[in-house]
């Protein structure tokens, strides 16, 4: 009789007697950031730290509904970590925009003249006022290695608002606000004079 109250027990935990399964499903993130190359290279070089996410905006696609509430969607994920993408996005970026000599990873760089970190500090679906959309916010800090001297920084945001509805047109904002916060980074960077 116990073995039979056991059994019945661990399937009800299980989750055999009913429910259902339903999987995690990745939606990828696909910015295009625009990026003006300059006539020639500073000669300095800059070293990239990867970008610091709070745990909630790591993997889960989010949203806010209110002023406090921040809540993941069941089983929707982001294919890779965002800070991740706006990290490697950005070194894309500033490559692509001819002002430095090298940009790379700071971890792979000897000595480079320039340090950048960034924070993320919102990446959700925002619902206010019967719009939704997709709200992206870092922190960009340019420092000189030896002294560490702010030579750019700045907290920049995107809103896009969706273009339909689901997982897919959060993507789809989300791609373009990414694109702006790092179009708007090498612009920054670029007028700072570095």
């Amino acid at each position: 009789m116990n073995r039979w109250i056991a059994l019945s027990l661990l399937l009800a935990l299980t989750g055999c007697f009913g429910g259902t399964y339903q999987p995690d499903v990745y939606y990828a993130l696909e910015p295009a950031p625009t990026v003006t190359a300059a006539a020639a290279s500073s000669g300095q070089t800059l070293g990239i730290r990867v970008i610091e996410a709070p745990v909630i905006y790591r993997r889960p696609m989010v949203y806010r509904d209110g002023a406090y509430r921040v809540q993941p969607y069941d089983g929707a994920l982001w294919a890779e970590e965002p800070a991740r993408v706006l990290t490697n996005e950005l070194t894309n970026a500033l490559r692509a925009s001819n002002r430095f000599a090298d940009v790379a990873s700071a971890t792979t760089m000897r000595m480079p003249d320039l340090l950048l970190t960034g924070a993320v500090q919102r990446f959700e679906e925002v619902r206010e006022g019967g719009r939704v959309q997709a709200v992206c916010s870092v922190r960009i800090d340019v420092r000189q290695r030896d002294t560490g001297a702010l030579v750019y920084g700045a907290t920049l945001e995107a809103a896009v608002p969706f273009e339909g509805v689901g997982h897919e047109a959060y993507a789809a904002a989300m791609s373009q606000a990414v694109a702006q916060v790092i179009s708007e980074a090498v612009e920054g960077i670029a007028q700072a004079g570095v």
